[in-house]
């Protein structure tokens, strides 16, 4: 219904899910992506490489559907040899779901034009990240488009942002909510990337209320500006 009410004002709607699945049928797009969701924290060392090879041999859209609802032991087509395979139920998932992926506003953002895709806070939502930004570095749709991207920061653990978080508010100013999951680590390289555009003029970080318990300050948040 959501969907539907946009398109009646004309707005272009993509459906990630369609998305995806035409870049799964690109060989490069599918390793790439393989890569990085089928690993040894989430298969288990020894289950990597059978897993990879089913998965690298069928359809696009079976593939798309596996990678955001999860695989089922008991839907593997092979018998898993690995420590971690023996010790799963049929009800186990080798795949983790990813029931957040509806939430499209969170794992990418985009910024006048530029988009980013953000590292997640809680480490179950962040293989979200993974199928947004490959839909982005390789569907036809936007490998041919003009846009700026930008790059997340991996290496520090305790850099996370969420889209969620982000506002562009026009006029070149963007701003930024910080709380749990949008990290000031995670602002500072996000505006350091900006700023480097010519859309950016200041991104305005605002320190969220901080909730202990059952008691809430009704103090104003302070808050901070970043400033090219």
């Amino acid at each position: 219904m959501f969907v539907e009410a946009l398109r009646d004002r004309g707005v272009l709607v993509h459906s990630l899910d369609e998305l995806l699945s035409a870049t799964m049928a690109l060989p490069e797009a599918r390793r790439w992506l393989l890569d990085r969701r089928v690993n040894a924290s989430a298969a288990g060392q020894d289950m990597v490489d059978e897993l990879r090879s089913w998965l690298g041999e069928i359809s696009p859209d079976q593939l798309a559907t596996y990678l955001v609802s999860g695989i089922l032991a008991s839907e593997l087509p092979f018998e898993p040899r690995s420590l971690k395979g023996q010790t799963l139920e049929p009800e186990n998932f080798v795949l983790p779901p990813l029931p957040n992926q509806v939430f499209t506003r969170d794992s990418s953002c985009w910024i006048y034009g530029g988009v980013s895709v953000n590292a997640m806070y809680w480490p179950a939502r962040q293989p979200e990240a993974a199928n947004v930004e490959v839909v982005y570095r390789f569907h036809p749709r936007f490998l041919e488009a003009s846009f700026t991207y930008l790059v997340p920061d991996g290496t520090d653990p305790a850099s996370s942002i969420e889209g969620g978080d982000v506002m562009p508010i026009g006029g070149g100013v963007v701003l930024i909510g910080m709380g749990e999951r949008t990290t000031p680590q995670a602002v500072e390289a996000l505006a350091r990337h900006l700023f480097t555009t010519k859309d950016v003029t200041r991104v305005i970080a605002a320190l969220m209320p901080r909730i202990a318990g059952l008691c809430i300050s009704t103090q104003s948040s302070p808050s901070a500006t970043a400033t090219s």
